[in-house]
This record gives structure tokens, sequence and C-alpha cells, in this order.
């Protein structure tokens, strides 16, 4: 397990944006849409970072926040908005505001892989898919390494499937054939219709356990139940 996801990348942009742009630290959904159109995830973080230091306009980025008069969403600054942005106002200052984002834009999402970033002595996600395929028979490891299955809104980040595939190669035996699964249409809803697969396939019933075998014995009947 990782402690570090959606949110918690909304929440360290948010710090971000607010400690180096502007102060959107009481703007959760905003900050959460800014996520989704302006985020990545680079595939060489170290030269990116770098490029970035030598060259503020290498990953700049405006973007527009919405004042709830001319702008209602928040979206990438475009060169219409150069012209139009600030047409109607007597003073400039009253215009939307732009907040201006750099580096960020990949070093929020590079926690994903490198969570000692933010302090958190955790393995980065290729490493805990490894950990989690060595807690079954090793004849079953090359099976799962072969079929990964990548969900959730983070795995639509731009990149994130090329830079996670290339990352589990680096970690997993040299011997075993790595397959990343992912289909941006049902990445929000896979892992329901996992679940919705288990209880249609009859096994649910065999494998789940009551309330009151949970209030007698704990989770541990479970744990047995679903390794036999």
């Amino acid at each position: 397990r990782l402690d570090f996801g959606g949110k918690a990348a909304t929440n360290l942009l948010k710090e971000v944006v607010s400690y180096r742009s502007l102060n959107v630290m009481n703007e959760p959904y905003i900050v959460e849409i800014m996520k989704e159109d302006t985020c990545f995830v680079s595939q060489d973080a170290v030269n990116d970072l770098r490029a970035a230091q030598q060259s503020k306009k290498s990953f700049s980025l405006d973007y527009v926040l919405p004042d709830g008069m001319t702008v209602f969403r928040p979206r990438v600054k475009t060169e219409e908005d150069n012209e139009n942005l600030t047409k109607g106002f007597k003073n400039p200052r009253h215009a939307p505001q732009v907040a201006c984002l750099t580096h960020e834009r990949f070093m929020v999402p590079e926690v994903y892989f490198n969570p000692s970033d933010v302090g958190l002595n955790q393995a980065g996600i290729a490493e805990l898919v490894l950990q989690s395929c060595e807690c079954v028979d090793p004849i079953l490891q090359p099976l799962l390494l072969s079929n990964v299955l990548l969900v959730g809104g983070g795995s639509l980040l731009p990149g994130l499937v090329d830079r996670f595939r290339t990352e589990l190669r680096k970690v997993a035996p040299i011997d075993c054939p790595i397959n990343v699964w992912h289909s941006p249409e049902r990445a929000i809803t896979s892992a329901w219709f996992g679940g919705k697969a288990v209880v249609d396939s009859g096994e649910y019933a065999s494998k789940a356990m009551t309330r009151q075998e949970y209030q007698e014995h704990g989770c541990d009947p479970t744990r047995r139940k679903f390794i036999s």
C-alpha cells in the first residue's frame, strides 16, 4: 500500500501552487481540475527538472482561474485569452486570475514513483506491485506480472502507463514477461466491475464470512478462505 493517492496529489499541488503562484488552499475542486488538465508523468524526471531549472519556459503553463463573471470553469490559458481576458475591465487587476505552473506539473505525479520526495518512507508503485507478487507462490508470480491492470483516476495522467511499465520492467525478474493493461474508458469503474464479477461468479458466498463469524474470530478466517 502507498499512502499517496489522487487526493494527496491534489493537496500537494494545492500547496505548491499556493506557495509559488496564487493562494488556492481553499479551492480543492479547482485544483483537482487543474491537476487533470496540466499534470503529466515524466519519463525522465531528473533531466526534465534540470531543463525546467535552466529555462522557466520549458514546462511553463498559464492556467486561468474562474471569477464567476466571465470565466466559469478553470482552463489552460490560450492565445485568445491573451487578447480577451482583460477586456471589459478598466483595471486589469480585476480580470480573472492566472496561475503559472512549471515543474510541479510533473514533480507532483513523480511522488507515485518516489514517495521519499515528500518524506514517505515507502516504495513506489512499481516496487509495491513486485512486493505483492512475491507474497504468492513463486510459480504464480510470472503469471501475475504478465497480467497487471492499472485502474483509478490517477492512471489517466498522461505518461503514467508508459512510466509504470518501464519502472516495473526494471525491478521485475529478467525472465518474467511484463504486460500492463489499461483502459482509459473504464479506468474509474474497473475496480467496481472486478468486484461485481467476483460476486456474480458464485464463489463469493463460499469465500465471504458472516457478521457473526467476524465478531467471533476477527478477519483471520477470511484470510484462510481466500488463500485456500
